[in-house]
């Protein structure tokens, strides 16, 4: 089921108006014009809307993409409520579907964005009750909806490797990102051939003048191959400590113990079994054990015990910087992440980690971006 807003092709044809112009003077400013031509013309698809889903959406409509479709099968719960914004009390929308209920609060951050409501996450996230999607039908709605980037909040692994590889068969670019109470991650899958505009490292602002804007290229792997990788072999001790695999081995233990039972943690229980999965992972990346002798008891802790709960602040901070980035993705303007980031809100601290990603090769031609 759809409910849309929007014409069934979502690019916009022509130059940015003058009334586009005024609203987005300042980005068009910091981005250029091509940029922010890019970033109008371009279609985000969003699944699932829970907290962090609301805080990207709100930074990518402010910052004027073309179209945005959302999708989530669910209905709003008492407990969404406090979780984020887009669901207000007041207006009596418990029991609506949440697409629906949260539909004039992102229509009224910015009129110019074109939105679409899906009341259902089929055919890329099966739905209780309903026929399961086959990939031909996950492909054939991409195409038909021309989906520039698919992000995936809140998902379990599963689902996000399974929508990861239509993406790959379609050449749509991908995120995949969550939020367990303090703590997060991104992912992103830009694909084998993606392209940048950034300053050349060899630029010397002192001597050189304007700054050049360079194109770079970087492949990047798809999420079931990357998160094959051991991105930390070989690293010293100063550099294994910096790169803080424990946090990365927390997460992925997590999705395996989400697999293995079908739902998140929610109690002590789970230490255990999450500390021995995190454990694993560190052994095949092979990570020495004088440099981390055991995995991050209290992030497991938390994980174990709060990994079901959202709350707002993390999803503030952690939308803003995958907003920011599926931003950069779509006006190919500096480098984006790549390709694993894990946040954690207690430290205050997030790092990232190039789990199967090839070097960025600066492009023999500058260019004015």
């Amino acid at each position: 089921m759809s409910d849309s807003t929007a014409p069934s092709s979502s690019k916009q044809d022509g130059q940015i108006t003058e009334a586009e112009a005024a609203v987005y003077d300042r980005q068009i400013r910091l981005w250029g014009l091509e940029a922010q031509q890019k970033m109008r013309s371009s279609t985000i698809l969003i699944v699932n809307l829970k907290s962090l889903a609301a805080e990207t959406i709100k930074n990518v409509v402010l910052a004027g993409i073309g179209r945005l479709i959302v999708m989530d099968s669910e209905v709003v719960a008492p407990e969404d409520l406090g979780a984020g914004f887009l669901f207000r009390e007041g207006d009596g929308v418990v029991g609506q579907k949440r697409v629906l209920a949260a539909l004039p609060q992102i229509q009224s951050l910015n009129p110019l964005v074109k939105v679409t409501p899906m009341t259902t996450t089929s055919p890329l996230i099966n739905v209780a009750g309903e026929e399961p999607s086959s990939e031909d039908e996950m492909d054939a709605f991409l195409r038909k909806e021309e989906i520039d980037i698919v992000c995936v909040t809140d998902a379990s692994k599963e689902d996000m490797l399974r929508i990861n590889a239509s993406c790959r068969r379609t050449s749509t670019l991908f995120y995949g990102a969550g939020g367990y109470a303090f703590t997060g991650y991104i992912f992103s899958d830009l694909g084998p051939s993606c392209e940048y505009f950034a300053t050349s490292p060899l630029y010397k602002a002192e001597t050189e003048g304007p700054k050049p804007s360079v194109k770079f290229h970087v492949v990047t792997p798809s999420m079931a191959h990357g998160l094959e990788q051991a991105p930390f072999k070989g690293m010293k001790k100063g550099e294994t400590k910096k790169a803080n695999p424990g946090i990365f081995a927390s997460f992925m233990a997590l999705w395996d113990y989400e697999s293995k039972h079908s739902k998140l943690p929610s109690s002590e229980d789970a230490v255990e079994e999450i500390t021995s999965s995190a454990a694993a992972y560190l052994k095949k990346w092979e990570v020495p054990e004088t440099y981390l002798p055991s995995p991050p008891a209290e992030l497991i802790s938390h994980l174990a015990l709060q990994s079901t709960h959202e709350f707002s602040p993390t999803s503030a901070i952690l939308g803003g910087m995958l907003a920011q980035d599926l931003l950069k993705a779509m006006a190919k303007k500096d480098p984006p992440l790549l390709n694993f980031c894990a946040f954690d809100g207690m430290s205050a601290v997030a790092w990232v980690a190039r789990f199967g990603v090839g070097k960025a090769e600066e492009v023999p031609v500058v260019a004015n971006a």
